[in-house]
């Protein structure tokens, strides 16, 4: 999943936390909280994970870039995603993203 660093390394700031203390406080490892912040991907659980620890809507740090997916899936029915899955098309590719994130 892509997560926005800048505001999450802002939201830490805020707090005066350092990311050991974020990793401490969500339960992730430092390493996990280190790649996030520089890579800006993680898994979904380690977005609610940390969303939890800094008392925000998980949606505060996910990027635009995973919303987009999100409104182009919800724009098709349930006939054509499914049709999407089965023929392993762009609509799947998406699918298949938002169940593995």
């Amino acid at each position: 999943m892509n997560i926005d660093a800048q505001q999450l390394k802002a939201l830490r700031s805020a707090k005066a936390w350092t990311q050991q203390q974020l990793a401490d406080t969500s339960g992730l490892s430092l390493r996990t909280i280190q790649r996030i912040e520089r890579y800006g991907t993680g898994a979904s659980e380690s977005v609610l994970c940390i969303a939890a620890a800094l008392d925000i809507d998980a949606s505060t740090i996910i990027s635009d870039q995973a919303f987009e997916v999100v409104e182009v899936v919800q724009s098709y029915s349930f006939a054509q995603l499914i049709g999407g899955v089965l023929a392993g098309g762009a609509v799947g590719a998406a699918i298949v993203l938002l169940l593995v994130s």
